[in-house]
């Protein structure tokens, strides 16, 4: 009697378990916002709460810092854009350098790393050629 009173608590428990995830991720259309609206709102309320003592009024304090942290936000986008476009434009001319530091991975500790990469590098060949040399799979009967 014990043991199935356990098992029916268990499968309750379980069935809580699995409503909860249910309503989690059919809610979250709804909840990740929100989520997201909360957090930003304890991130700016300390500063809102400084404007507020300097003299402007609630809403307008909420506006400047919601502005402000979306203008920061931005900025750091187009910063984030500008880096990796001109790291793109000038990968070309690093291609040397990054063959020649890949080249020689492997020179410290005696050319123990060299032999690892060496022993990768051939086994990647095989697995390539392997898998252009390898027959049709069956079609068909296996008899």
């Amino acid at each position: 009697m014990q043991n199935s009173g356990g098992m029916a608590r268990a499968g309750r428990g379980l069935a809580v378990f699995v409503a909860i995830v249910v309503a989690l991720y059919l809610g979250r259309v709804i909840l990740v916002p929100v989520s997201l609206g909360l957090l930003l709102s304890l991130l700016l309320a300390p500063a809102v709460r400084r404007l507020e003592r300097w003299g402007a009024r609630p809403a307008f304090a909420a506006v400047v810092m919601v502005g402000l942290s979306f203008a920061v936000l931005g900025w750091c986008g187009w910063l984030l854009t500008q880096q990796a476009s001109d790291l793109a434009r000038k990968l070309p001319e690093y291609k040397d350098n990054l063959r020649s530091k890949t080249s020689s991975i492997g020179e410290p500790f005696g050319g123990l790393l060299g032999k690892a990469y060496a022993t990768i590098h051939e086994l990647g060949d095989e697995v390539a050629s392997a898998g252009k040399s390898r027959a049709a799979p069956p079609t068909g009967d296996c008899f």
